[in-house]
């Protein structure tokens, strides 16, 4: 079997890495998985034959789908831009060929958004031009409409991670029978290495006990929660944030993070050591009693398949994905979602509970054995089959 897998080119991405291990895994079952990464960066309308060209690519892309005997699509959430014209998925969609089968990691979000700020003549042009585009790209469909019927409603399968994304699939008429979800797979870190950062890390703050927080920093994840529950933490516990905070939004969001401890007196006790790579992983986790999950959104379970994947017990809201996890034995505390005592009294109670943090650290440990990217390989294997028979 010959697939050609379509995901990001961004470095660093955890979909990107997402599926460089999927494609590993397909390897080992006897399936040829050949990678394209897809564009990254926007052009914008304001330079037309630019943009042309950039959609002439995305189309380029897919059309190489015709040699293949499927396709594997990481549905992105990013395609150049979302204003219409801009967005480079029809352009891309229309030009797939074969069986598809796709990965939905995040609901994409609505296009079309235009700003009325724009003068009377320049409204009505870019109206003109939006509608004659959604006419060439969707057939005139609004853009929800589409993605159900010519975006979801083209995969002859499509894989999950998230209850919610399962739920919502269904919601908008794609079959049960086409939608698998399956928990997010526990990857296997191949080679340690050591890191700098961390060693410096560990050396200033040796004295205090340290709570992970792990995942790029998004206001989605509510990590302004962590942080107001430290002063109701013991006075040697410390919070260390690890993951990318490059980019404006990130930055921007740190920033109000560390506002908050400051206004609170313990800027003290929290640090950001940035983005961490794979191989490093589990010497910064290894510093820490456990980790702590404050968030209000979650589809699958990216982060925590690094944190199970070491052992690391784990507290966290109780979000329905987070209890998909608990309910299939994953070594994790659930608190309230939103409640900052409720996670302070969980937090607590696992740092005076050195045992409770040995059996959670044993279930997780059991559950990566049970959830590898393997068992997920050999699972996208049968719907490939499957899909090509029918």
């Amino acid at each position: 079997m010959k697939v050609v897998g379509y995901t990001s080119g961004a470095k660093p991405c955890g979909i990107a890495d997402y599926h460089q291990k999927v494609a590993t895994g397909l390897t080992a079952v006897g399936v040829q998985c050949d990678t394209v990464p897809l564009p990254q960066g926007s052009v914008y309308r304001d330079r037309p034959v630019a943009l042309w060209r950039q959609r002439q690519l995305y189309a380029a892309l897919a059309a190489r789908s015709s040699a293949y005997d499927a396709v594997l699509l990481d549905l992105l959430t990013h395609w150049n831009g979302l204003r219409a014209g801009e967005n480079t998925l029809p352009a891309f969609i229309n030009h797939l060929r074969g069986p598809l089968l796709m990965i939905v990691h995040e609901w994409p979000p609505v296009i079309d958004s235009e700003s009325d700020s724009q003068s009377l003549p320049k409204r009505l042009v870019t109206q003109l031009a939006g509608h004659a585009i959604r006419l060439g790209d969707r057939k005139g469909l609004p853009y929800e409409e589409w993605m159900a019927k010519r975006v979801f409603g083209r995969a002859d399968h499509i894989l999950v991670h998230a209850r919610v994304l399962r739920d919502r699939l269904l919601a908008v008429g794609i079959p049960e029978e086409r939608v698998t979800f399956r928990i997010f797979p526990i990857p296997k870190v191949q080679e340690r290495v050591g890191s700098k950062v961390v060693d410096e890390f560990a050396r200033r703050f040796a004295h205090r006990r340290k709570i992970v927080v792990f995942g790029f920093p998004h206001p989605r994840k509510t990590l302004e929660h962590a942080i107001q529950a430290l002063p109701q933490l013991p006075a040697d516990v410390m919070l260390m944030f690890v993951g990318g905070i490059e980019g404006e939004f990130r930055r921007h969001y740190v920033r109000s993070l560390q506002e908050i401890a400051s206004g609170l007196g313990v800027l003290d006790r929290i640090e950001f050591l940035g983005e961490i790579p794979e191989p490093s992983l589990p010497f910064a986790f290894e510093l820490a009693e456990f980790a702590l999950a404050p968030f209000s959104y979650a589809t699958g379970s990216a982060s925590f398949s690094y944190l199970i994947a070491e052992g690391m017990p784990i507290v966290a809201s109780n979000l329905p994905e987070h209890e998909t996890l608990v309910q299939d034995d994953a070594g994790i505390v659930l608190f309230k979602t939103g409640d900052v005592s409720a996670l302070a009294d969980a937090v607590n109670e696992l740092l005076n509970d050195q045992e409770g943090r040995r059996r959670l650290a044993a279930q997780n440990r059991a559950f990566a054995e049970r959830h590898t990217y393997n068992n997920l390989a050999a699972l996208i294997h049968d719907r490939l089959e499957d899909m090509m028979r029918s």
